[in-house]
């Protein structure tokens, strides 16, 4: 039963958020919470591996995704070079500080960044995209995959929720910003 329990998360993750545009963690981190409770594991852990195990899914949906976009020649490899290994660093590092925060607190952190997600969907967060604006410098772009790594790491989700947004501000169209997801 366990098992048919989770692959009706899996789908229902990856069917909402394609179609709400979201990333698959801030809807897999919710569910699993509950699942986990419901089957009775220490309240102080449970937001903990809610989080690793919306994480360890990730890796496979952000490295299939990848692969497509690339096929479609939606990835901007210097940009991804730039991005992606600080990305990975700091989600070891978000990792490290997402265990040292308790489960009750942790919960309160993500809740209130779903909340956030939430809001900036419904208030039509999506503008249109100056293309006079160029890509900030590789240093620039390294810091934010830190930050988005560390991030990623503490909510559970995958960076192109955070990178996707950082992308446009600066003209890049979502298909080629979508790819960005490490984490």
């Amino acid at each position: 039963m366990e098992l048919i329990t989770f692959l009706v998360i899996g789908a229902f993750a990856g069917f909402a958020a394609g179609l709400f545009g979201v990333g698959g963690g801030t809807i897999i981190v919710p569910l699993l919470f509950i699942v986990f409770t419901q089957m009775g594991y220490d309240p102080d852990v449970v937001m903990h591996l809610a989080l690793g195990t919306s994480l360890a899914t990730i890796v496979v949906t952000s490295i299939s995704s990848l692969m497509a976009h690339h096929k479609t020649g939606a990835v901007i490899w210097p940009v991804f070079k730039n991005l992606a290994p600080p990305m990975a660093i700091g989600c070891f590092f978000g990792a490290g500080v997402a265990g040292l925060i308790s489960g009750l607190h942790l919960q309160i952190i993500v809740g209130l960044f779903l909340i956030w997600v939430a809001y900036t969907m419904f208030t039509g967060a999506k503008k249109a995209i100056d293309p006079t604006k160029t890509l900030p410098s590789s240093g620039q772009q390294v810091a934010a995959g830190s930050v988005i790594g560390v991030a990623s790491a503490i909510f559970g989700i995958g960076g192109g929720s955070l990178t996707v947004p950082y992308l446009n501000r600066y003209g890049v169209v979502m298909q080629k910003a979508e790819p960005y997801r490490v984490c």
